[in-house]
C-alpha cells in the first residue's frame, strides 16, 4: 500500500478517536481554533451500454458507490491554517467480505486517501499575498479547464499556489507534481532518467462589474516521463478565457475559449508539434422569477477541435487539463471516455455539441432539470461523411431535506447515430441508459 494511503488510513482512525477529546480542548490555546467538517455521499446507480454501445455483449450494471470525507482545520495565529480532509472512495462489497473492525485500513485494495491536506498562510506580513503549500483542488471560473470533479471522487493535486488579491479579483500562480517518478529518500544510481509531469498555471480573475466577470488563464503541462527513446511524452501551452455576464434574473452569457500549442509524440514514439488545437463554450439564456422560485432556459453550443487526417505532421486534438464534467453534457457522462467508450471529447475524432435545457424550482423545494442535447464529431471519420454520434437527453430531480441533506434522482438515454457505429472493436449502436440516486449527508 503506498505511503500516503497508509497516512490517510492512520490520520483516519486518529481523527476518530482524538475528536471528541479535541473538542473538548477547543479553545485551550489562545489564537488556535479547531474546526470539523465532513460529509458522506451514497450513489445506487444502473447503466447499460457506456463502456460500448453494444447490446451484443451483456454489460447492464448495477452498483452503489460511496465517498466519506472527514476532517479539520486549525487556524493558527498569524493567519496561518492548517487542514487535513481524509476521503474513502469505494463501492458496496467491493472487498468481497463483511468489513470486520479496522480491516478496510489495512487492506491493500484500500481507497483511504488524503483529497486536502495543506498549510495555508494568508496575508503574510501584512500583504494581500497568500500561500498554499499541500494537496489542494483547483478550480478555476466555471470549472470548464480546471475544476474538482465533486460529482465522481474529486480531483486535488499536490503543488504550491500562490494568490495575491487585487481590487478587482485575484492572481493566482501554482505548480503541481503530477507524477514523480525518483524514488524517495533512496540513493539514485541512474539519475532521473524516467522524468516526472508537471502542471504550471498563471491565473487572474477581475471582477469587471457587478454583472461581469472575466477569467484568463495559461498552464503549461510538461510530461517529461521517457517513453521509448523520448525523453517526454508531452509538453503543451494552454491558454484560456472565460467570461460571463448576468443577474439573479434576466439575460445571461457565459464563455470559454482555449488554444494549445507545444510537442507530442505520435505512434511510432517521434515528436510531432501541436498546432491549431482549440475548444470553445458558449452558454446563453434567460432566468425569471415566479412566486419566487427561480426559471431557467438555456442554449448551449461547444466544439473541441480533434486530429485532422490531412495535417499528418501536426496534433490538432483538444486535450482537457481537468474539466468537470459531471451533466456539462448530459448525464451520461459519455463523451470524455471516462466509461471506456471511445473519448470524443479529447479523442482524435473532437467533438461539436448543441444543448438546450430548463430548469425550475418548484414551491415545495423540489427542483428539475432537463437536457437535450445533439452531438456530432468535429472531424469525419476516415472514409465516412457521417458525423452523427446522437441524441441524449437527461431529467434530474433536485430535493433538500433540511439544510444537510441534498438528493438527485437522475435519469438519461442516448439514441445513437449513424457516426458513432464507426468505432472498433463492437462498433455498437444501442441505446445507452443511466439512472442514479445521488445522496449527500454534509455537517
Amino acid at each position: 500500500m503506498n505511503t500516503w494511503r497508509r497516512g490517510s488510513a492512520l490520520a483516519f482512525a486518529v481523527l476518530l478517536l482524538a475528536a471528541p477529546s479535541a473538542r473538548a480542548a477547543e479553545g485551550d490555546e489562545e489564537g488556535r481554533e479547531l474546526k470539523w467538517f465532513g460529509s458522506l455521499r451514497v450513489r445506487p446507480e444502473y447503466n447499460d451500454n457506456l463502456s460500448d454501445l453494444s447490446s451484443a455483449v451483456d454489460d447492464k450494471v448495477g452498483y452503489v458507490t460511496y465517498r466519506a470525507n472527514l476532517g479539520t482545520s486549525i487556524d493558527l495565529d498569524q493567519d496561518v491554517t492548517v487542514l487535513f480532509d481524509v476521503q474513502a472512495l469505494g463501492n458496496w462489497g467491493e472487498a468481497q467480505t463483511p468489513q470486520r473492525g479496522f480491516q478496510g485500513f489495512t487492506s491493500d485494495d484500500t481507497s483511504i486517501d488524503f483529497f486536502r491536506a495543506y498549510i495555508e498562510a494568508r496575508k503574510i506580513f501584512g500583504s494581500n499575498f497568500s500561500v498554499r503549500a499541500g494537496r489542494q483542488p483547483l478550480v478555476f471560473g466555471d470549472e470548464w479547464l480546471l475544476g474538482d470533479s465533486d460529482f465522481y471522487g474529486g480531483t486535488s493535486w499536490d503543488g504550491l499556489r500562490g494568490t495575491f488579491d487585487t481590487r478587482l479579483g485575484h492572481l493566482d500562480a501554482f505548480w503541481a507534481k503530477e507524477a514523480e517518478t525518483d524514488p524517495v529518500e533512496t540513493p539514485s544510481i541512474t539519475g532521473d532518467v524516467g522524468g516526472d509531469f508537471d502542471l504550471y498555471g498563471l491565473w487572474s480573475d477581475w471582477k469587471v462589474s457587478d454583472a461581469q466577470h472575466l477569467d484568463i488563464g495559461l498552464i503549461y503541462s510538461f510530461d517529461h516521463r521517457t517513453v521509448g527513446t523520448q525523453p517526454f511524452q508531452d509538453k503543451r501551452f494552454t491558454a484560456h478565457v472565460h467570461y460571463a455576464y448576468g443577474r439573479a434574473t434576466g439575460l445571461f452569457f457565459t464563455g470559454n475559449a482555449a488554444y494549445q500549442n507545444g510537442t507530442t509524440v505520435d505512434a511510432t514514439l517521434a515528436p510531432v508539434d501541436i498546432d491549431g488545437a482549440a475548444a470553445a463554450e458558449l452558454t446563453g439564456g434567460y432566468t425569471w422569477e415566479r412566486d419566487g422560485n427561480p426559471y431557467k432556459l438555456w442554449g448551449r453550443y461547444a466544439v473541441y477541435s480533434g486530429d485532422k487526417a490531412s495535417t499528418p505532421d501536426k496534433r490538432e486534438t483538444f486535450v482537457l487539463v481537468a474539466q468537470d464534467n459531471h451533466a456539462r453534457y448530459g448525464l451520461l457522462d459519455l463523451w470524455t471516455g471516462q466509461w471506456g467508450f471511445t473519448p470524443f471529447i479529447g479523442g482524435p475524432s473532437g467533438a461539436e455539441i448543441l444543448q438546450l435545457g430548463f430548469d425550475s424550482t418548484l414551491p415545495n423545494t423540489i427542483r428539475l432539470r432537463l437536457m437535450g442535447q445533439q452531438v456530432w464529431r468535429d472531424e469525419k471519420f476516415p472514409g465516412n461523411d457521417n458525423k452523427n454520434l446522437g441524441k441524449e437527453f437527461g431529467l434530474s430531480a433536485f430535493y433538500n431535506y433540511g439544510k444537510n441533506l441534498e438528493m438527485e434522482l437522475g435519469v438519461a438515454i442516448l439514441y445513437p447515430g449513424a457516426s458513432i457505429a464507426l468505432e472498433p472493436p463492437l462498433f455498437g449502436n444501442s441505446t445507452a441508459r443511466r439512472i442514479y440516486f445521488n445522496t449527500v449527508a454534509r455537517f
